[in-house]
């Protein structure tokens, strides 16, 4: 509201109250209430869609509760690499969840579980990384409240989470976990390491093909945070932030050394985003390879 729009309204209830010296004080206060409504038309400011900079799009804000329902979400990884010998290197992956999401109108929020379905990891350095597929369907289903802006469009969905052969964590998010050959001792006689791909060796085997050939024992969690915009009620677009921690327990090649591996994402936030697109209940993730080839994600980054 203006200062002159302020001012006025001030005069005229001054006079208001000043010519109604019967009206009792009860008359009076229902008088305000009834004029507040008013007051808001004269200059009360209004929430707006985003327009976000980083992703040069504008959200398309949705109705409560549009955004329940069935998607996949796919996420696009660009992080530096530790190849021991070879030294750090960029890397990429992609990244694909169901996510069966929920509305609870008392509350207003949604709650969203994802189920993880795979991964691509692609070549660098002459090298490609294999997981078994076992590994990726062990994966737990993750429960994540998402928070969501009916106004602006504005979408965060915090701690996904996703371990690989790591159990028995109070918490898996916050626990700490081993820096050192000392401190993984210790952590393996707690039992907290497990064979996920039930090959007989501890951890995960992931297997190394190309410029360096190996087999290596570890285990892992990966933390992603996301953030973006809906385009509508069925799709959502943005950035994601990713803490990874993965510690190699045993190489059978010399050239990869086992220990902790730092994996730092790009330092371009654009090389680390996410999509969301709505899909029916008949589409599982036996059906996202094929989703993909068909072309229905991006094939370019949509910002």
């Amino acid at each position: 509201m203006t200062a002159f729009r302020k001012y006025a309204l001030f005069n005229f209830l001054s006079e208001y109250s000043l010519k109604r010296e019967g009206s009792t004080l009860k008359q009076y206060t229902v008088f305000l209430m009834c004029l507040l409504p008013f007051t808001c038309l004269m200059g009360c400011p209004a929430s707006k869609p985003i327009y976000d900079d980083t992703l040069n799009l504008t959200a398309v804000p949705v109705e409560p509760g549009a955004l329940a329902g069935r998607f996949y979400l796919r996420g696009v990884s660009n992080h530096m690499a530790d190849l021991s010998f070879l030294g750090m290197w960029e890397s990429a992956s992609e990244v694909f969840w169901v996510v069966e999401r929920t509305y609870d109108e008392e509350t207003q929020t949604y709650t969203q579980m994802m189920d993880f379905c795979t991964a691509i990891n692609y070549e660098f350095a002459g090298v490609t990384s294999t997981i078994p597929d076992m590994a990726y369907e062990k994966v737990e289903t993750a429960e994540v409240v998402m928070t969501y802006d009916h106004q602006t469009g504005a979408y965060t969905a915090s701690d996904i989470l996703i371990t690989f052969a790591l159990q028995n964590l109070e918490d898996p998010i916050t626990a700490e976990l081993p820096a050192n050959e000392e401190e993984l001792s210790l952590f393996l006689e707690k039992d907290h390491v497990f064979d996920m791909d039930e090959d007989g060796n501890p951890g995960i085997t992931i297997v190394s093909t190309g410029a360096i050939e190996a087999n290596l024992f570890n285990f892992s969690r990966i933390i992603r945070q996301i953030e973006g915009i809906s385009l509508g009620p069925d799709t959502v677009v943005g950035l994601m932030t990713t803490d990874r921690y993965t510690y190699v327990m045993v190489s059978d090649n010399p050239l990869m050394k086992p220990g902790r591996k730092y994996m730092p994402q790009h330092e371009d936030p654009k090389e680390n985003w996410f999509e969301e697109i709505r899909i029916d209940d008949r589409q599982t993730c036996d059906n996202v390879m094929t989703f993909k080839e068909e072309g229905k994600f991006s094939r370019v980054r949509p910002f």
